[in-house]
């Protein structure tokens, strides 16, 4: 992602978010932004799946970079 605020909002988060929970969130905040990471992969790859386009081809993620 471009940015934490784009990242958040494609995770399905508010703006800040991201910003917010790795800075001072804890566990369970680290584990809610990657389950929703893993969600939206997941929906990515089908998506990449049902186009008549011939065979998918896997988009790497992108790592956040918090700082």
């Amino acid at each position: 992602f471009a940015s934490q605020r784009k990242a958040s909002r494609a995770l399905g988060f508010s703006d800040d978010y991201l910003s917010h929970a790795l800075t001072r969130g804890g566990r369970a905040a680290r584990e809610r932004i990657l389950a929703a990471a893993m969600a939206l992969s997941a929906r990515q790859a089908r998506t990449r799946k049902s186009l008549p386009n011939g065979p998918a081809r896997p988009e790497p993620m992108e790592e956040l970079h918090h700082g």
